[in-house]
């Protein structure tokens, strides 16, 4: 039985970023983690990142991320000024509140 914590990452891209080089070396490395799906600003940048970091599912944009049931954990790894709304887009609506 797979008891690891399924992750995703807002702002995982291959091609820039702060994730890639600190959050998903990270995720690789620890035994309880598993980086599931990946999401950048463009569809096309969210596969090549996907490849690139062994995931399975690629997104461009924090909703569509949000809906993956096989995503448990997400991190947001964007510019600090984006944070708000990627949080938002991925706290269910009856929490939101908690912002």
């Amino acid at each position: 039985m797979n008891n690891k914590l399924r992750v995703g990452i807002i702002g995982g891209s291959i091609n820039n970023g702060w994730a890639k080089g600190t959050h998903i070396p990270v995720i690789e490395q620890l035994d309880d983690l598993e980086l599931k799906a990946v999401s950048t600003s463009n569809m096309k940048s969210a596969v090549k990142s996907a490849d690139a970091f062994k995931a399975p599912y690629a997104f461009e944009n924090a909703e569509q991320l949000a809906k993956e049931t096989n995503v448990d954990m997400v991190v947001v790894s964007i510019n600090v000024k984006e944070h708000y709304d990627a949080v938002k887009a991925i706290v269910p609506s009856n929490q939101a509140h908690l912002l």
